[in-house]
């Protein structure tokens, strides 16, 4: 089970934004996961 808190909108902005234009594509991986969890998504 993952825990995480709940993301401030301002952090929320700046996951989607790394998510968006980042180059590295394990930070992409990264802040894509977070904000999934961020929105309780299930897989």
């Amino acid at each position: 089970m993952f825990l995480l808190r709940d993301i401030n909108p301002l952090s929320l902005k700046l996951l989607n934004r790394i998510y968006r234009e980042s180059r590295h594509h394990q930070v992409r991986q990264r802040a894509q996961f977070l904000i999934l969890v961020s929105q309780n998504f299930k897989n």
